[in-house]
């Protein structure tokens, strides 16, 4: 049978989910910047950033925010999964972003803070199954 959560462990997880997110955006942020200003593109800056934000991202979430108790295996393939819908999303929306606004950074800064409720959305319904309510 499936528990429904309260209001208030509904909001636990948010705020977790938003903790987690700030410091992944922050990750990705700053390696971002890193990669594009000694690349000089922002595809490849977006896209060589992955690794570090998709791993802390994956451990932080699994452990702090949504307290999963599935095996980890199966676990991983659905967020690698799930993380490449969020990947092309990510894409198109930068690019869309840089075009509208004329800036890289700024254009990143915007796809920072509108990504994350689809990622929530994505990997809560679809990526983990809690172990405990909150």
């Amino acid at each position: 049978m499936k528990q429904i959560m309260s209001t208030k462990q509904i909001q636990t997880k948010l705020v977790r989910y938003a903790f987690v997110g700030i410091a992944t955006s922050l990750i990705d942020y700053l390696v971002f910047t890193a990669i594009f200003l000694l690349s000089g593109n922002y595809l490849l800056a977006e896209n060589l950033k992955l690794p570090f934000m998709l791993g802390f991202n994956y451990t932080a979430h699994r452990l702090f925010t949504f307290g999963s108790s599935q095996r980890l295996g199966k676990e991983l393939i659905k967020y690698i999964l799930a993380n490449i819908v969020i990947f092309i999303t990510a894409n198109v929306s930068l690019v869309s972003l840089v075009s509208i606004l004329g800036d890289v950074q700024f254009a990143k800064l915007v796809q920072l803070l509108t990504m994350p409720i689809f990622s929530y959305l994505v990997l809560n319904k679809l990526v983990y199954k809690s172990r405990k309510s909150v």
